[in-house]
């Protein structure tokens, strides 16, 4: 008898836990949909969406080329959500390398203690340095296992795109650039923003009673963008 165990969202759909009397990977997932609604074309949904899932073993997960392997000596099976990101062989790299520096570490701070005296005390500094720069290795490793890389802009659009330095904005997800999409939000959201257009207005406080205007433009000029802004801050006082 398989013990077929259903994880994250996929066993809170259709069950956790399931037993069969199967010989195959895929026998155990047709009889999921047999006693299901719908299962595969959950799975063949979640597929479109990006969402992939791995079958597990003991000894580790298999191919699709092995869902028909013959699995009647085994004894559990696990379908799991493959954890998607942007893991590249520099990310793995760094955490093998922050994994032996962070073992290389302890095991010099163990000898310096051991040993004791000068020697002692510079082996314990070269294993606590030698931890520290393993554990940043091993942190930057797995945060780029699990971000995406974004997405790179194509040349012809790069073209049209032309961006202007900006002091008025601190925060530096708020961007002032031509050309960039206005997205449409429904809801409530807390997200950055492309500001399309800003204006400045300096007003000078008289005798903490008055308001004097100050233009930017002459006052012959035809804007009067900038008049009615300074009107408003008057009415308002």
């Amino acid at each position: 008898m398989l013990k077929v165990y259903l994880h994250g969202n996929l066993g809170k759909t259709f069950g956790k836990k399931w037993n069969f009397d199967v010989d195959t990977p895929m026998d155990a997932f047709k009889a999921i949909d047999a006693n299901t609604k719908g299962f595969i074309r959950y799975l063949a949904q979640k597929d479109r969406e990006g969402i992939a899932y791995n079958v597990w073993f003991e000894n580790g997960p298999i191919t699709s080329k092995e869902l028909q392997i013959d699995i009647s000596s085994k004894r559990k099976m696990h379908i799991v959500p493959v954890i998607k990101g942007s893991d590249t062989e520099m990310a793995r790299d760094m955490r093998l390398y922050g994994g032996a520096g962070i073992l290389g570490g302890l095991a010099l701070d163990f000898l310096g203690d051991m040993l004791g005296g000068i020697l002692g005390d510079i082996l314990s500094f070269i294993g606590t340095l030698a931890i520290e720069i393993g554990a940043a290795l091993l942190i930057q490793g797995l945060i780029g296992a699990l971000q995406d890389e974004p997405d790179d802009v194509e040349p012809a659009a790069a073209k049209n795109m032309k961006s202007s330095a900006s002091f008025i904005f601190g925060n530096p997800t708020n961007n002032v650039i031509q050309g960039a999409r206005v997205p449409i939000g429904y809801g409530r959201l807390r997200v950055g923003s492309h500001v399309i257009s800003s204006s400045v207005l300096n007003s000078r406080l008289v005798d903490f009673n008055e308001v004097q205007k100050e233009l930017a433009v002459p006052e012959h000029s035809s804007s009067t963008a900038v008049k009615s802004q300074a009107a408003h801050v008057v009415q308002n006082r």
